[in-house]
């Protein structure tokens, strides 16, 4: 394609037509960078390369396609994050995303519980670090909060790129024959119900955004069947359905879901499973050899809300450390 005589005369079209002033904004920019009398060869043929690229998103994607070529996607630098909080991973992403590129984090935690004054002061770690960061009350099952934390998110900043589901509830642990019907609530509400009603809310505005990525945390337990934790196993495997279901519907529109499925992590939240002698000595005859740490799982995550994994939509990364080798 000839720029000058084909490419370019329809990216002025799409600026005249665009009602987004930024988006029309950026064009501009990179139209005149593309123009003959820009003198620098190199930077003349990228802004060619760019604009042909995005031409072929517009006409595969529509405009979302346009504006996640535009840089709308999880990587830009003023990137939106929302993090559904559960204690043992947050400070480790949060500070790890703060430092990496200074996006706006909103970490949502659940006032009845002391993750009110964790996620606050994590909030406070990411902006003293020259980040910026809230804290903003959410109950994981309420569907009135998690409303109220995307509208929070869309009036503060405008965008959103990025959903960690992280939050968890395992409140009883016995055979499943025993299992109280309120536990059985809480931990669907918590589990399932609750991520699937954030990815709800978050997909719109993503795609508004230009794009998106999702990630689930579940859990190896959806993979293997353990003792006295049928309800949780359950919830988690329904995760990771939900998570391919978001992937097939909301791919097209510059969206990607996925999941990581850590084992056993050393976190406040699973303090006694850890401490269980069994489960060390179990632990101990692992390929690796011991439990997983907090900084492991973020790994993953963020590997899978980066470019790197643009390609990578609706799978599951188990980080075990090799448990379900059996």
């Amino acid at each position: 394609m000839e720029f000058m005589t084909e490419l370019g005369p329809r990216v002025q079209a799409w600026i005249d037509d665009d009602p987004d002033p930024v988006t029309a904004e950026q064009l501009r920019d990179l139209l005149d960078l593309a123009g003959y009398h820009n003198k620098d060869e190199t930077m003349r043929l990228a802004a060619r390369q760019e604009l042909a690229d995005m031409f072929a998103a517009f006409l595969e994607f529509g405009t979302a396609g346009l504006r996640g070529a535009l840089g709308g996607g999880p990587n830009r630098m003023n990137r939106a994050v929302v993090i559904r909080t559960a204690a043992g991973l947050i400070r480790y992403l949060t500070d790890t995303l703060g430092a990496d590129s200074r996006p706006r984090v909103v970490i949502g935690y659940d006032a009845r519980h002391q993750s009110d004054v964790f996620a606050r002061d994590t909030a406070a770690v990411i902006t003293a670090a020259g980040g910026e960061a809230l804290a903003h009350t959410c109950n994981a099952g309420d569907l009135g909060q998690i409303e109220a934390l995307m509208k929070f998110v869309k009036d503060e900043c405008g965008r959103l790129d990025i959903l960690i589901n992280n939050a968890a509830a395992n409140p009883y642990y016995g055979p499943a024959k025993d299992l109280p019907p309120e536990a059985f609530d809480k931990t669907v509400a918590v589990n399932l119900k609750g991520p699937y009603y954030f990815m709800s809310h978050a997909v719109p505005l993503m795609i508004e955004s230009g794009g998106g990525a999702i990630v689930n945390v579940a859990s190896i337990a959806a993979l293997m069947s353990m003792p006295g934790q049928a309800v949780y196993s359950m919830t988690k495997a329904g995760l990771i359905s939900i998570t391919r279901a978001f992937a097939r519907e909301y791919g097209q529109a510059g969206v990607r879901a996925n999941a990581i499925l850590p084992g056993v992590v050393e976190t406040k939240f699973a303090e006694a499973l850890t401490a269980d002698p069994g489960v060390q000595k179990w632990l101990k005859r692992l390929p690796v050899a011991r439990a997983g740490q907090p900084e492991d799982m973020v790994a993953g995550v963020l590997y899978l809300v980066s470019d790197e994994a643009a390609y990578t939509t609706g799978t599951t990364l188990v980080m075990d450390g090799g448990a379900t080798l059996g």
